[in-house]
């Protein structure tokens, strides 16, 4: 899982020339004063939520069949469990800076779940670009 980068850190990883991955998952240009990490539009962050629903409704379908099948750790599926609680608990308790924590750590476990690297990659960088947008 790539790291979730401040936007100072995002800026300084941009600005490495070996940072190819940052560059694109980033949307890193290049503007007078250096490199600045680009936001996303109203429209684009309306678009990104449509491959989001799509990637994490393939890894919740996926779930279930693979956890039946033990395919998928005890340790994984109490993950899940835990950071939902966590919302959950956040939520309740109307924490809105632990509920920005744990709402994204929620989405990470479940679509990590059915251990589909393509599938992990592809909603780590709509995630990615969703945080941005933040």
């Amino acid at each position: 899982m790539a790291p979730r980068l401040t936007s100072w850190s995002r800026a300084r990883a941009c600005a490495r020339p070996w940072a190819g991955f940052w560059s694109t998952a980033w949307s890193c240009r290049r503007s007078a004063g250096g490199v600045a990490v680009a936001t996303l539009s109203r429209a684009e962050v309306e678009q990104i939520y449509e491959p989001r629903a799509s990637l994490e409704g393939l890894a919740a379908g996926q779930t279930p069949r693979l956890h039946a099948s033990g395919q998928i750790a005890p340790a994984h599926i109490h993950a899940i469990e835990q950071a939902a609680a966590e919302v959950e608990r956040a939520v309740a308790e109307a924490d809105a800076k632990q509920s920005a924590r744990a709402n994204p750590a929620f989405h990470r476990a479940f679509g990590q779940a059915p251990g589909n690297t393509f599938l992990t990659d592809a909603l780590h960088r709509v995630w990615d670009r969703i945080a941005v947008s933040r």
